[in-house]
């Protein structure tokens, strides 16, 4: 996710920039995940992924109002 997705979606959970920052949920969560080892053997198909980013535009209220956090990019 972008830098801009990250902290918008902070902000609208009211996290202040001077709590956490983008990069540090990023780092922090990619931290806690590894060492949980969380999903050694999951490989995330396209549909799944598909369902998990319409999720999360859901809840950031994505494309409301002509908002938009997350950018489809085609053939990336």
């Amino acid at each position: 996710m972008s830098e801009n997705t990250v902290t918008a979606a902070l902000r609208r959970l009211g996290i202040s920039g001077d709590e956490m920052t983008a990069h540090g949920f990023r780092s922090t969560a990619s931290k806690f995940l590894n060492e949980a080892e969380c999903w050694p053997d999951i490989i995330v198909d396209e549909a799944n992924l598909k369902v998990k980013i319409a999720a999360l535009r859901r809840v950031l209220g994505d494309g409301m109002e002509s908002t938009r956090y997350i950018a489809t990019v085609a053939g990336r």
